[in-house]
C-alpha cells in the first residue's frame, strides 16, 4: 500500500530541492582538506567559525571558492607564525585583498603541488609549448625538482630545475624538432 502525500507535503519537497545544478567550479571539501593537510571536521569547524566560506550549501556537493582556499591558507599560516586567536587571524584576513594575500602566500613558500592546483605561483619556465609544467620530486635528491614538459601526447621530457644552459638548449631543440610535425 502506498500513502498518498498531501498537497502541502508535496509543495513543501518542490520548496526544498534546488531549482539549478550543483555548482561546478571551486573545490569540494575533501579537497581543501588535502590541499591544507587539515581534517575534514576541522575545516567544518572552521566554516562554524566564519573562516571559510563556501558559495552554495549542497551537502556534500557543496563547493568552496578559490579565494576562501587562499583565505584559509593564509588563516593558517598566520595562526602557526603569530599565535593569534582565530578572531584576530579573521580580522587581520580581513583587512587583506585577495591579490595581496596571493603575493603574501607566495612570498611565504606554498608547497609545488598547492600552488600548481590554485594557480598561485608562477611556474618554473616551461620549456616547451605546454606550459602546465609539473613538478615532480626526484627520487635520488629530494631536494630536485623535475620539470615536465609534453612534447608530443603520450611523449613526456623531464628537465632538471638545476639543470645548465646547454642542457636547456637541447631540450629546447628537441622540443622544437617536434613541434614541426
Amino acid at each position: 500500500m502506498v500513502r498518498k502525500r498531501s498537497p502541502y507535503t508535496r509543495a513543501k519537497d518542490r520548496r526544498r530541492r534546488p531549482k539549478h545544478p550543483a555548482p561546478r567550479d571551486g573545490f569540494l571539501l575533501s579537497d581543501v582538506a588535502r590541499l591544507t593537510a587539515v581534517p575534514v571536521r576541522t575545516l567544518r569547524d572552521y566554516v562554524q567559525r566564519g573562516l571559510l566560506h563556501y558559495s552554495e550549501r549542497r551537502g556534500t556537493l557543496t563547493r568552496y571558492p578559490r579565494s576562501e582556499v587562499l583565505r584559509l591558507l593564509g588563516a593558517l599560516r598566520l595562526r602557526a607564525q603569530t599565535k593569534a586567536t582565530w578572531t584576530a587571524v579573521k580580522r587581520q584576513l580581513d583587512a587583506v585583498s585577495e591579490p595581496e594575500l596571493e603575493r603574501w602566500l607566495v612570498e611565504q613558500g606554498l608547497a609545488p603541488r598547492v600552488a600548481v592546483q590554485l594557480g598561485v605561483a608562477p611556474l618554473a619556465t616551461s620549456v616547451g609549448r605546454h606550459p602546465e609544467a609539473a613538478h615532480v620530486p626526484s627520487t635520488e635528491r629530494a631536494a630536485t625538482f623535475w620539470q615536465r614538459t609534453e612534447v608530443l601526447p603520450g611523449l613526456e621530457l623531464f628537465l632538471d630545475a638545476s639543470a645548465g644552459a646547454a642542457v636547456r638548449d637541447a631540450a629546447q631543440r628537441i622540443i622544437a624538432e617536434h613541434a614541426q610535425r
